[in-house]
């Protein structure tokens, strides 16, 4: 059985010859595959000394996390996400609009409210989003090492470091949602501790920042508190009264915009997929760990390590494959504590053999390095230089003036950096049209009439993005403002 052991690193092989499309790829057959691999792995596997990751390799798993999100910013200024003028808007204006209310949490306002009195908002949303991403790195150190070990902890991080999942909640500007991770990590972290106190502190905190990650968060802390009844259930209980309580506290004045909404997206009544990557595409990502997330598990459940950490993979699991609710946004928590389970397969191959797990990892951390350094020196700001200049123009006109972005596209970009009143197609405040009055207006060739729906001065954006005629903006009612981009409406 000594050649099974291979079969891990002929696995990986294969899975990157299919990723390159030099073989063909099937998810079902490899996964099938994977599994009988992790299998006749556990059944050969024998149990050898333990092994100790230097530290260094945490070091280097820092330098990762940050190196490739700071390449995207070495030649560009712009915040990367659809996002971010969304986000400029809350940093910089008082949130009294009804849209802000139910979007911005309160304790996320806070924080962004208090990092401006220090840093300006185009620094928050890049070095500063950077800055977080470092912070959960290291509470994925603090919660892994706590729960498991420090070998699982270091590795889990380097996983974490170069995993394409994470990069792409970066470059989308996922920014609420990483500050929560981070907190809800910190949370279970300080309920291994027992210390209950800050346990609940931090819920209340990830309560307050996201509320998708406060439900996973949640939804594991009561099936924990209910599988561990016969430990610490007065305790849990008392925690659990006083996070409901002093979370509804801090959505006072909120209850309509956030919480009875929140309720009808729980039950599944009113809520989509969320914008992410969909489970299609995340599982060609994952099918190069199938065999150590096998061997992970095997782990868990053989030694009975039924912690939250373990709870929290079967409820994000079941949200995602069985498309309960707001499920593709909830592959960003699946993919964090997969890695951490694949840390503890990967630990169990080196453990048995040093020199397949060293192979095993230096092939898994290429092709991973390879996919996110490749990713960093490609991805791009979601706008040009051209068109944000050609936005910023507008803080040049007259103080009361109204802007009209025609298109979905740039509507973040026009509310957070025109500094006007924004009118976008189904955003913000200041819409009046629905779709069939938007769809009217990109389509007319006399738009004068609905235009009048809307107060004065106003201004009309268009860039290169969306398929509207201009020509319906070349008579005596518009003024050209900047050159087949922006118009002055007259009439």
């Amino acid at each position: 059985m000594e050649s099974a052991k291979y079969l891990p690193i002929l696995y990986l092989i294969l899975v990157l010859l299919s990723f390159f499309s030099i073989l063909p790829s099937s998810f079902p057959i490899y996964s099938l595959a994977a599994i009988i691999i992790a299998i006749i792995f556990i059944i050969a596997k024998e149990e050898k000394t333990d092994i100790k990751l230097n530290k260094y390799f945490l070091i280097l798993a820092f330098l990762l996390i940050l190196i490739p999100k700071v390449i995207p910013y070495l030649t560009n200024s712009i915040p990367l996400g659809y996002d971010a003028g969304i986000y400029k808007y809350a940093i910089e204006n008082p949130l009294t609009e009804e849209w802000t209310r139910s979007t911005f949490t309160p304790i996320f306002t806070l924080l962004i409210k208090f990092l401006n009195i220090i840093l300006p908002s185009t620094f928050i949303l890049t070095a500063a989003v950077i800055l977080f991403e470092l912070l959960l790195g290291f509470s994925i150190y603090l919660t892994v090492k706590e729960y498991f070990n420090k070998n699982a902890a270091i590795l889990s991080t380097l996983l974490f470091s170069l995993s394409i999942v994470q990069f792409n909640a970066f470059t989308l500007l996922y920014f609420k949602n990483i500050i929560a991770m981070s907190f809800l990590l910190f949370s279970f972290y300080f309920l291994k501790k027992q210390k209950y106190i800050i346990f609940t502190i931090f819920s209340v905190i990830t309560a307050g920042i996201h509320k998708p990650t406060f439900l996973l968060l949640a939804l594991s802390f009561l099936a924990f508190t209910i599988l561990n009844y016969k430990n610490n259930l007065k305790k849990n209980i008392i925690s659990g009264i006083a996070i409901i309580i002093l979370t509804l506290l801090i959505y006072i004045g909120r209850i309509k915009t956030v919480i009875l909404p929140g309720i009808t997206e729980a039950a599944g009544l009113a809520i989509g997929p969320g914008t992410f990557i969909t489970l299609t595409a995340y599982k060609a990502l994952i099918l190069i760990y199938i065999p150590f997330l096998t061997i992970g598990l095997y782990h868990l459940i053989h030694n009975k390590k039924y912690n939250i950490l373990f709870i929290w993979f079967i409820i994000n699991f079941i949200i995602v494959v069985f498309r309960l609710f707001f499920f593709n946004r909830y592959i960003i928590h699946l993919d964090l504590i997969i890695l951490i389970i694949i840390s503890i397969g990967l630990l169990e191959i080196l453990k048995d053999s040093r020199k397949i797990g060293v192979i095993t990892i230096l092939i898994i951390f290429g092709f991973l390095s390879y996919n996110v350094i490749g990713e960093s020196l490609t991805i791009k700001p979601s706008i040009t230089q051209q068109e944000l200049s050609e936005i910023k123009e507008l803080q040049e006109t007259e103080e009361n003036a109204y802007v009209m972005a025609t298109h979905s596209y740039y509507s973040p970009w026009v509310l957070g950096y025109s500094g006007r009143k924004t009118i976008a197609p189904g955003l913000f405040e200041y819409n009046k049209w629905d779709v069939k009055q938007w769809q009217e207006f990109w389509k007319s060739e006399n738009v004068t009439e609905m235009l009048k729906d809307y107060e004065r001065p106003l201004y009309i954006y268009v860039g290169t993005i969306g398929n509207i005629n201009t020509t319906k903006f070349n008579n005596e009612c518009f003024e050209e403002y900047v050159e087949g981009k922006l118009w002055k409406v007259k009439c």
